[in-house]
């Protein structure tokens, strides 16, 4: 079988920096189109190099330049995500991604990174919320038990307003890996939104344990209680949550009137 890989001659001081041969292997239908040639791109020839012909004269040298490419990758990311640099890591992890198009887990690491750039870019959040999407249903596609996307499409699809897509998905992600306190959280939101509060109490109290500063939980938590009549937990669980961030509980609220019928300062008074 014909290799999709095109040896081109690589110049003799990037070949020492990157301690290659003087030859490397490119994806055939880049060869001709790579004007320069990027770490990125000889990334994706050696992989597809070492899938067809692992025992390569060279399998070695090139192995060990695709490691330190991906360990390079997985350093930058970390180091965006520190200084929560959205736009810098979504370069990243596509760049990751279009290294390996089936790692899992650079693609629903992609999906966070695409949401966080949502709320920072609320002018384009569409966009990138879209990309998300499609990220999950790929990272899901090739790891159907991968935990952490199906929690994070279960999440999004939440947030969309498609509760009843994200049920099934989050139940799943539960039984995988039990201990998901976001997976219980927005597992609430949907039985909320699908009108079903005592489900939603039941993974909200649940979220609230395994994550007690979050006020997101607390702030759902007392929404449920409220709809099934329990006034006196209901206000409980809201001054537990204007506890931990009052700013965030009174954005929460406008979607829930009369839910804060006094201002917080008035509410201790």
């Amino acid at each position: 079988m014909r290799l999709p890989i095109v040896f081109v001659p690589l110049d003799p001081e990037a070949a020492a920096l990157w301690r290659l041969p003087s030859e490397v292997p490119l994806l055939a239908e880049e060869a001709t189109a790579t004007a320069e040639l990027t770490p990125e791109a000889i990334a994706r020839g050696v992989r597809a190099l070492l899938a067809a012909w692992p025992d390569h004269p060279q399998a070695a040298t090139y192995l060990r330049f695709l490691r330190k490419q991906e360990r390079d990758l997985w350093q930058a990311a970390a180091a965006a995500r520190a200084q929560h640099d959205w736009r810098t890591l979504v370069r990243v992890l596509e760049v990751a991604v279009a290294i390996d198009p089936e790692d899992a887990r650079a693609l629903s690491d992609l999906a966070l990174a695409y949401r966080r750039l949502a709320a920072a870019r609320p002018q384009r959040a569409a966009r990138y919320l879209d990309l998300a999407e499609a990220a999950y249903r790929c990272a899901i596609a090739l790891a159907p038990t991968l935990p952490q996307a199906q929690t994070g499409l279960g999440g999004l699809l939440v947030e969309r307003g498609r509760p009843a897509e994200a049920v099934s998905l989050l139940e799943h992600s539960l039984k995988v890996q039990a201990d998901q306190p976001s997976a219980r959280y927005y597992l609430g939101r949907a039985y909320g939104l699908l009108g079903d509060d005592a489900r939603a109490r039941t993974h909200l109290e649940a979220a609230c344990t395994a994550a007690p500063d979050d006020p997101r939980p607390h702030f759902y938590l007392a929404v449920a209680l409220a709809r099934l009549g329990e006034r006196e937990a209901a206000a409980q669980a809201l001054e537990r949550a204007l506890a931990r961030n009052p700013d965030l509980v009174q954005a929460l609220a406008a979607a829930f009137p009369g839910l804060l019928p006094r201002e917080p300062d008035e509410r201790r008074r």
